[in-house]
């Protein structure tokens, strides 16, 4: 990816927690992680590691697949 290029796996974690309302600081806390760890990812600066992504979704309910998939991918929300 080239330098200063937007991260698609950040800024998929950041719309799902937003999804569920939860914040950054919230998150890493919950996580047992410092914030900057955290931030480093969310801004695209650090790249997630697999390990990483698998707790945030496991955290999150969400499937780790829903962090690759583009917005055209992921099947619509059903209304119930």
């Amino acid at each position: 990816m080239p330098e200063n290029a937007p991260d698609p796996i950040a800024a998929r974690v950041r719309a799902e927690m937003a999804a569920v309302k939860i914040s950054g600081v919230r998150l890493s806390k919950e996580m047992g992680w410092h914030y900057p760890h955290l931030a480093r990812r969310l801004s695209g600066e650090v790249a997630f590691r697999a390990e990483e992504l698998g707790r945030i979704a496991t955290h999150l309910g969400v499937p780790i697949e829903k962090f690759f998939q583009s917005t055209a991918e992921q099947p619509a929300e059903q209304a119930s």
